[in-house]
């Protein structure tokens, strides 16, 4: 997890996601089938990253249903999996909301937004949260 400038929460830490869980947590939008998705080393059980990936997505790119094994040969290969469309930035404390929103229905990590959030010193560059 990393640190976003959130137009709305300030400085808070951020999840990644597909590019339409960060559409849905932007808009408010519907749930589009949102995981937690982890990819760890075929020898160790700690995830080296996670992202919230959506079930068309899962699909379409063909992983598999919650953990990827990087060094599996059955993973697909980096040329078919777009990780700059699967890894885009989500603030903590707008999927909390987003998620609260939506009857607590989407399981996964939970977030705690920074106790003394910090504001923007500029302007959001873009309509979309983080």
């Amino acid at each position: 997890m990393g640190v976003c400038l959130c137009p709305q929460h300030g400085r808070q830490g951020q999840f990644h996601g597909c590019r339409h869980a960060c559409i849905a947590v932007g808009t408010g939008g519907h749930d589009p089938g949102l995981t937690w998705w982890e990819c760890r080393l075929r020898d160790d059980p700690t995830p080296v990253f996670a992202v919230w990936l959506c079930r068309g997505c899962i699909e379409q790119y063909r992983l598999p249903p919650s953990v990827a094994v990087l060094d599996d040969p059955a993973f697909p290969p980096d040329e078919q999996v777009p990780v700059g469309e699967l890894a885009l930035p989500i603030c903590g404390a707008c999927f909390e909301e987003w998620r609260t929103a939506h009857g607590e229905a989407v399981a996964g990590p939970r977030y705690t937004p920074f106790a003394q959030a910090v504001e923007p010193d500029h302007p959001p560059r873009s309509g979309g949260r983080c």
